[in-house]
């Protein structure tokens, strides 16, 4: 508006028009010309204004009220107006508590803020406005922290691991050879040589395969359905012999599971996290369970409805969540 030369009163209305396209979320861009296009050129000249509508991610409110919900307390940081960002917060879920970024250091504080320190004032806004679009790429860059190396490697457990499964997986492939060769609970022909690699050969797949989805999973391993193709290729596999494979496979397969959680558990020390549900420090996640319901509070959201005593367990298991 300086470039073009602008009556004050002229200004005063180009700024109203500003503040109430803010005050519905729009951004506002200013159209001016020039008079003499190849030269130095004589003042810009004011044409009008567009609004511009910058909306956030279609998925942004869902995943704040998820946040929410959980009892994270969601900031906004932003370039824009602190009209816009209000606007924008209402839309998506938040309170409109927003101040200048200015106001961190000090400066432009209104009177309701002016005797806050930092911290409280960290606090108590929902966002701060008028942050530099190279502020916000800083911000992003020093929360991550790449570590080349696992915060904890876990080398007890995977050795133990290791030789207590591959022990008892070699044990079981010397057995199922010694039950294809030396007993007819197999209907194997011992004299052919080629079936006999052949069943063998597919005894070992199935182990292997299977320790996939043992050791991809937390828990009981079959509770999680195996990919259709496996489930496909154990149907069509079942005429004659290799369907003995296979339920001789599966049989095996089960031991698997106790070993891993008395490994995890002679490890640790801890009582079957994976197994069976425990609990550990119940002081510490009451209070975090308050202060993620204090949250949901702040931010207008229902805490969970306890009608009755049957609902105890379910309403603790929920705040036992949160609280995680």
């Amino acid at each position: 508006m300086s470039l073009c030369n602008l009556r004050d009163d002229a200004k005063k209305k180009v700024h109203a028009i500003i503040d109430k396209f803010a005050k519905r979320g729009l951004r506002s861009l200013v159209v001016t010309k020039q008079k003499i296009k190849e030269s130095v050129g004589a003042p810009w000249q004011f044409v009008g204004m567009l609004s511009l509508f910058d909306p956030p991610r279609p998925d942004n409110d869902e995943t704040i009220r998820r946040a929410l919900n959980l009892g994270v307390n969601v900031k906004m940081i932003t370039c824009d107006q602190i009209a816009i960002t209000k606007e924008k917060g209402r839309g998506l879920g938040m309170e409109t508590n927003m101040y200048p970024s200015a106001s961190l250091l000090g400066q432009h504080k209104d009177a309701s803020i002016a005797a806050l320190p930092v911290e409280e004032l960290i606090k108590k806004a929902n966002g701060f406005v008028g942050v530099f679009p190279g502020t916000i790429m800083t911000i992003s860059k020093d929360m991550v922290k790449p570590s080349p190396m696992p915060d904890n490697w876990k080398l007890n457990e995977i050795f133990a691991t290791g030789v207590v499964l591959g022990g008892y997986l070699a044990l079981m492939v010397f057995i199922f050879f010694w039950a294809i060769k030396e007993t007819t609970f197999f209907p194997l022909d011992h004299d052919n040589l080629y079936e006999m690699t052949a069943s063998l050969y597919l005894q070992v797949s199935i182990v292997s395969q299977t320790l996939i989805l043992f050791t991809h999973s937390h828990i009981w391993s079959y509770i999680e359905r195996p990919q259709l193709p496996l489930v496909v290729a154990f149907i069509i596999a079942q005429p004659e012999f290799v369907g003995v494979i296979w339920l001789y496979s599966i049989v095996f397969y089960f031991p698997l599971h106790l070993m891993k959680f008395t490994i995890h558990y002679i490890l640790s020390g801890k009582a079957w996290n994976n197994l069976l549900e425990s609990k550990k420090d119940y002081g510490k996640e009451e209070r975090e369970a308050q202060w993620a319901l204090a949250q949901r509070t702040m931010h207008g959201l229902k805490p969970p409805k306890t009608s009755n005593i049957f609902n105890e367990k379910r309403n603790y298991r929920e705040l036992t969540e949160i609280a995680e």
